[in-house]
């Protein structure tokens, strides 16, 4: 697969590799240099593995008015046990003034692997693919790909078929001055299909989604950074030893970090799932939706925000067992680590890594772990849990709080919490209804747990219980108001 990828990152090597590109007069000069640029660049991607790449021809690339137009001819890629054969790739540049250069490119419509004596095939129905390329940063400062109608063909003798109807990436950034950029970039693959033997086993995904945006990023630091962390990864590479731990390139990579200025702001990614099908013969599972993100903003202030959020849809099973009607429908769940300090984190990465050369890494991890967990109950960082969200088709939980250290607490943090369920009768009922003497042990966690809340009713006329927790400097813990010590103390 690797060798794929290599034909995949052709377009982006000749930019970055061409110095000549530079002008913006399309010339022969420039050319020769881009080919040559591209006969460097598969050499040396080739040079530590065991690949072998024969082209079918010369790789062409001649001026056209105010572009670049470069081909690369059929290449197989023979390894071990088979090949890869890949179609003819198509490349275009058109140097834009400001030193950046619009590109677009067409992938193989068809790829044949072979591996065993077996045949297999990869087509792409059809295509378009464009971005706006920056040499200086070996990256694309925007880009819209859309692959469609993605078809895996595997050998005759074998079962089964994959097809993907569409995948496409698209991203943009925006200038905010000072050659400092922010952005927003999205992978999509819909209508995923995988189906074995007919009837007994398949997966269907309406859609896979990946998310992930960039606030404020210094490029030429950030590149800078990259180029010395991938000098370090090389010399350590050089310089390994079984047993041994590189001492001083874990400095190095310590006095590295300690001399970086905050590269960006901040950075969010959200992965996305919508409807998953799933199919073996004796059960199908359809689950509606899911998502997971993470986030961390204000690294560039004193302190910053760190968050998790969660969410799923419904989960279908059939034929279902007797537990499912008390399957969430839907779950919601978003945490913050707010005022994080920075200038105290960033140090006890540094020390972690001039540790980790000293008294190995596991060590090393345990002393940063205490000396994260006083900084941040130092620097006065809070836990907010902002929601969390639990739905049944016969109750709901829905809970928010915030725990916040406290130095001059008895228990180190002061914390304050309100939940709520909704629906604790009928969801008894039903548990005692549906499972019998198997629901005697949640039944009666739930019962007590009822007698507990406030009731109220809500807008349906359903059972509503409402829980006000409270951790005080003194080390109470309050339950609406009242002290839960002797409470505690019955259940002990």
């Amino acid at each position: 697969m690797r060798a794929t990828t290599l034909l995949a990152g052709t377009a982006a090597a000749v930019l970055a590799a061409s110095p000549i590109l530079a002008q913006t007069e399309v010339t022969q000069e420039g050319a020769d240099e881009i080919r040559q640029a591209l006969v460097t660049y598969i050499d040396e991607s080739l040079a530590d593995l065991d690949v072998e790449v024969e082209f079918a021809g010369e790789i062409e690339v001649i001026p056209a008015g105010d572009a670049y137009e470069a081909t690369a001819p059929e290449a197989t890629l023979r390894f071990e046990d088979g090949s890869i054969v890949a179609e003819e790739i198509n490349l275009t540049l058109i140097p834009l003034d400001n030193g950046w250069y619009d590109a677009s490119w067409t992938l193989p419509e068809r790829v044949t692997i072979e591996e065993g004596g077996e045949v297999g095939f990869v087509t792409i129905g059809s295509q378009s693919s464009e971005g706006v390329f920056a040499p200086a940063f070996e990256t694309f400062m925007s880009m819209d790909v859309l692959l469609e109608s993605i078809e895996v063909i595997p050998p005759p003798d074998e079962e089964g078929s994959l097809s993907l109807a569409r995948l496409s990436l698209n991203g943009d950034s925006q200038g905010l001055g000072n050659q400092r950029y922010s952005g927003n970039y999205t992978l999509s693959a819909e209508g995923f299909s995988f189906v074995g033997e007919p009837g007994q086993e398949a997966l269907e995904i309406a859609e896979l989604r990946f998310d992930w945006s960039v606030t404020d990023l210094d490029f030429p630091a950030y590149f800078e950074f990259q180029q010395a962390l991938e000098a370090l990864r090389v010399q350590a590479e050089a310089q390994s030893s079984p047993g041994q731990p590189p001492t001083d390139l874990f400095a190095q990579a310590s006095s590295l970090l300690a001399e970086t200025p905050a590269l960006l702001d901040g950075i969010r990614a959200r992965y996305r799932v919508d409807d998953i099908v799933f199919i073996d013969g004796t059960q199908n599972v359809d689950i509606e939706s899911g998502s997971f993100a993470l986030y961390l903003e204000g690294l560039r202030g004193s302190s910053s925000t760190f968050g998790i959020e969660l969410t799923s849809g419904e989960i279908a099973v059939a034929p279902a067992p007797p537990e499912a009607q008390f399957f969430p429908i839907e779950t919601r769940a978003r945490l913050a680590l707010v005022d994080l300090p920075n200038e105290q984190l960033l140090n006890i990465l540094s020390q972690f890594l001039t540790s980790a050369g000293q008294m190995g890494p596991d060590a090393a991890a345990m002393m940063a772990g205490l000396s994260l967990q006083q900084a941040v109950m130092a620097g006065g960082s809070t836990l907010q849990i902002q929601e969390v969200v639990v739905v049944t088709e016969t109750a709901s939980l829905d809970l928010a709080g915030e725990v916040v250290p406290d130095q001059a607490a008895a228990f180190g943090i002061v914390a304050n919490a309100t939940m709520t369920i909704a629906g604790l009768p009928d969801l008894i009922a039903e548990l005692q209804q549906t499972l019998g003497a198997d629901a005697q042990e949640p039944v009666q966690v739930l019962t007590v747990l009822q007698t507990m809340g406030a009731p109220t009713t809500d807008d349906a006329g359903r059972d509503v219980r409402t829980y006000e927790f409270e951790v005080l400097q003194t080390g109470q813990i309050l339950l609406n108001g009242a002290d839960m010590a002797p409470l505690m103390g019955a259940f002990q």
